[in-house]
């Protein structure tokens, strides 16, 4: 249809899910239950190599006061020469911990990417939640902190380390 109105598409980041798809809601469950912080004293090694690059896309990319935006999260090792990373799937899931602002709501502040079922892979891993902002939430950019935890090793025979990687999540609020 874009291309018969003479358009060019757009090339999408992630594909369309969740909210892209969903009416909007007209309440906003937080979980009830809510795990404990898993490194609250941030003791965990950063990973200051960059064995998993991470993307963030916030849609959509500007949300007024009181609004929602769907957070994607897409980890995946680093497979350059330098450095040959792929994940370790003998130990736990990777996860996502986001710490959002004073009356910021998400779904779930704890969640997780499941790993498959082989020893070593390189997939993309995929972090979906929803955030919704306050109703007096102040314009600009607003920045979220999380942090994801997971188990990566290096080249095909290296060492095996659980790493930390500090993230940002920005959510551009429009008047």
């Amino acid at each position: 249809e874009i291309k018969a109105r003479g358009e060019t598409p757009v090339e999408l980041v992630v594909e369309p899910s969740g909210a892209e798809f969903a009416q909007p809601e007209r309440s906003f469950s937080v979980e009830e239950v809510v795990k404990e912080n898993p490194d609250p004293e941030a003791l965990i090694d950063r990973d200051e190599l960059g064995f998993i690059d991470v993307k963030i896309v916030v849609v959509p990319s500007e949300v007024k006061p009181g609004g929602a935006v769907r957070v994607h999260v897409l980890m995946t090792p680093n497979t350059d020469t330098k450095v040959k990373a792929h994940w370790n799937n003998e130990a736990d899931d990777t996860v996502l911990w986001i710490d959002p602002l004073d009356a910021w709501q998400v779904d779930r502040r704890w969640l997780s990417a499941k790993r498959p079922e082989t020893i070593v892979s390189t997939e993309t891993r995929r972090i979906e939640f929803e955030l919704h902002l306050p109703d007096d939430a102040k314009a600009g950019v607003a920045k979220i902190p999380a942090y994801a935890l997971y188990y990566v090793c290096e080249d095909v025979s290296g060492l095996c380390l659980y790493r930390r990687q500090d993230l940002e999540i920005k959510v551009n609020v429009v008047k």
